[in-house]
């Protein structure tokens, strides 16, 4: 059998309060009697019950990861680094789905912070816009971080990417390829990462001396059927576009499949960029030229931002930015002639 702590108390001679007390290392236990309980422990290998401990102190050991419609990669890769952090301070993750249209959705995980069912919260787009949430979190002084957030939130812990340089980065790629028609698919309009990447793009044609033309403009989603149909309706335009940026991957995966039933040829007549650089990427054909989102690091940041509200070590950190990275492979080429 799994020794207990009663078991423990009995070995020692003690009460067990007074085991307890040394195993959590508490003041005011003589020196001779936590020696006695200290080589209990090891005689009989005991190991104490940390999320039975939490329990008992009101603690739950959680954090909950709050998500709409992430695509399943980039929900993964974030969730594998909240994971890592949590786990080497001690925390897990639960995972709560929210559409924040729902008034019962957003009335449970306001119950759910306000009955401390987890620690804090890590809240991903487009769940901020929840009518109330963040309110009502603050006025809990509930600890909580916001990814990306759609609008600016001043008084809010925030962790996000810099999405609007990465869209100006990889829009500038094409234009130096020689590309002046340049289709650009959208993703959700209630998540403010598809505004930034948006603006990036404007932006870099602006600088170019590139007219916008809202023709090659269409508003999507993040899954690859917004990328197939977008993708098939650009490219039977009669003047099509010679390039293509997508709003993530998943998208512009979608985007190629469009241009192989056209027999269009990816690079040589249409370049496709994507964004974040999952895995899938690397395995499409042919492999895409993406900008490399930190989802990885801005899990570990999120959960790290969180750990310092719940456990204060100094300054808290309450924004941060992380970098993105253009990584150019063999799904994009020179404008064809």
């Amino acid at each position: 059998m799994i020794p207990t702590l009663a078991d423990v108390a009995k070995r020692a001679g003690v009460s067990i309060k007074t085991a307890s007390r040394v195993i959590n290392n508490e003041a005011r236990v003589a020196e001779m009697t936590r020696k006695k309980v200290l080589a209990a422990v090891e005689e009989l290998g005991y190991v104490p019950n940390v999320w039975a401990q939490r329990l008992a102190r009101g603690q739950s050991g959680l954090i909950g990861l709050v998500i709409f419609d992430a695509t399943p990669a980039y929900t993964s890769i974030m969730m594998i680094g909240l994971m890592d952090a949590g786990e080497a301070a001690g925390y897990n993750v639960s995972i709560h789905r929210l559409n924040p249209g729902n008034p019962r959705q957003v009335a449970e995980i306001i119950g759910i912070a306000a009955h401390r069912r987890v620690e804090g919260l890590v809240i991903t787009p487009p769940c901020d816009t929840a009518p109330g949430l963040l309110q009502s979190l603050k006025e809990m002084n509930f600890p909580f971080v916001v990814i990306a957030p759609h609008e600016n939130c001043e008084d809010c812990p925030v962790i996000a990417p810099m999405d609007e340089h990465g869209s100006y980065e990889a829009a500038w790629h094409l234009i130096r390829l020689g590309h002046r028609r340049i289709g650009f698919l959208q993703g959700p309009q209630d998540h403010q990462a598809s505004w930034e990447r948006l603006r990036g793009y404007e932006r870099a044609l602006k600088e170019a001396g590139i007219n916008w033309c809202e023709e090659i403009i269409r508003q999507g989603s993040w899954e690859f059927e917004a990328g197939l149909v977008n993708g098939r309706d650009l490219l039977s335009l009669q003047e099509r576009p010679t390039a293509i940026m997508a709003p993530n991957d998943v998208v512009a995966s979608g985007v190629l499949q469009a241009a192989w039933e056209r027999g269009i040829s990816c690079p040589d007549q249409l370049s496709v960029v994507g964004y974040d650089d999952i895995p899938l990427a690397r395995q499409v054909c042919p492999p895409l030229t993406t900008v490399r989102q930190p989802i990885y690091e801005i899990g570990t940041g999120a959960m790290t931002m969180l750990i310092d509200q719940l456990i204060p070590r100094g300054v808290i950190s309450r924004k941060a930015e992380m970098p993105t990275e253009l990584v150019i492979r063999h799904s994009t080429g020179p404008a064809p002639r």
